[in-house]
């Protein structure tokens, strides 16, 4: 067993390599780590964050002629994060990440079972 574990081991170790590797994960990397350094899209995302406390506030108050007016302004911030350029590139190259990840999954299961 100890030696089967090793080979899984290896074969992880291998597989997590040829992941890194991949083009479809290196874009991934490389868009997330310009996602994490752009204040704008931070900012827009703090935005969106405070504005949705604001609804709940409001509505919690029973403003309910405030909270349809910023919901409106949140939709409208949600609106411009999910429109950002570089916040679609990151969401497209993670939905291929993802799909990637899952067919590597499903491939393991078909060899196990």
């Amino acid at each position: 067993m100890a030696g089967k574990e090793k080979f899984s081991d290896a074969a992880l170790s291998a597989l997590l390599a040829d992941l890194a590797a991949a083009a479809p994960v290196r874009e991934y990397k490389r868009l997330e780590k310009q996602v994490e350094e752009n204040t704008e899209l931070k900012a827009l995302e703090e935005a969106v964050k405070e504005k949705q406390k604001e609804v709940v506030r409001a509505q919690a108050s029973g403003q309910a002629e405030k909270a349809e007016r910023l919901e409106i302004e949140l939709a409208a911030l949600r609106e411009e994060l999910e429109h950002d350029p570089l916040a679609e590139r990151y969401r497209e190259a993670l939905q291929t990440v993802d799909e990637l990840l899952q067919n590597i999954v499903s491939e393991i299961r078909e060899e196990l079972f």
